[in-house]
């Protein structure tokens, strides 16, 4: 769902090899702050084993009514033992952008820009770019000293909103190319000239990304590095990570 809001446990899910696996936790859900994470095996639910079902069908026990508990228990990497997950249903709502200021001695405060983007649902760039103005706003209309934007663990989602999220930050070039089997098949994605990123086109940006990050969010990471706008930075856990722009 790439539109707006739905119930359920906040987990992004896919099958592999018959097994359910979380692509990504949704920032500020029950499953991200219970811990769960990207790459985590669901091996059961409420007891159950979970192999033999489709993944409509496990999507579907993990739905239900808003404040219901479920218990799911996942097998996760270099983990011996199973992990036992008490989790209670909510109303999901997908913010695509968060944004908050760095790099001060108080947690929240500094000069460096931190863009999470979550997923490229329809709002993603919409956000983006209020976020920016909002920074902007927030400091009387001086430039921050770099913006670090978050794609960790963002599974991806529309590629129409990968390609203006990196024009953004990108004056002109290919953002991303389609080739198919017949020349009307294939597709060239440029990034515009605009008031934007002309606003942001001398701060310094690091790309944040992991193993949940895919599809729309390896798009962005790409053209950004590709276009010498950004270093990307892979870091498979969602703790800080120390950046120092120069």
């Amino acid at each position: 769902d790439t539109s707006g809001e739905f119930g359920g446990l906040g987990i992004e899910v896919t099958m592999e090899e018959g097994v359910i696996k979380v692509v990504s936790p949704i920032d500020d859900t029950p499953a991200a702050r219970a811990g769960i994470m990207a790459n985590d095996f669901i091996v059961e639910l409420d007891g159950v084993q979970v192999q033999g079902l489709t993944l409509d069908e496990a999507v579907a026990k993990m739905r239900g009514p808003i404040g219901t508990s479920i218990k799911v228990t996942v097998f996760r990497e270099g983990v011996t033992d199973p992990i036992d997950f008490e989790l209670e249903r909510a109303t999901i709502a997908m913010r695509a952008v968060r944004w908050s200021m760095e790099g001060g001695e108080t947690e929240g405060e500094g000069d460096v820009a931190v863009l999470r983007l979550s997923r490229f649902s329809e709002q993603a760039f919409v956000g983006i770019e209020n976020a920016i103005k909002d920074v902007y706003a927030a400091r009387d209309g001086v430039a921050p000293k770099g913006i670090i934007l978050d794609l960790r663990n963002n599974p991806g989602g529309l590629v129409d909103q990968s390609v203006y999220v990196a024009d953004a930050f990108l004056k002109q070039g290919a953002v991303v190319l389609t080739r198919g089997r017949i020349p009307e098949e294939s597709a060239r994605y440029d990034a515009q000239p605009d008031a934007l990123d002309a606003q942001i086109a001398d701060v310094p940006l690091v790309v944040l990304i992991n193993g949940g990050s895919a599809s729309a969010s390896e798009i962005v990471a790409g053209a950004l590095q590709d276009h010498n706008k950004s270093a990307v930075i892979i870091n498979n856990r969602l703790e800080k990570t120390e950046i120092n722009f120069m």
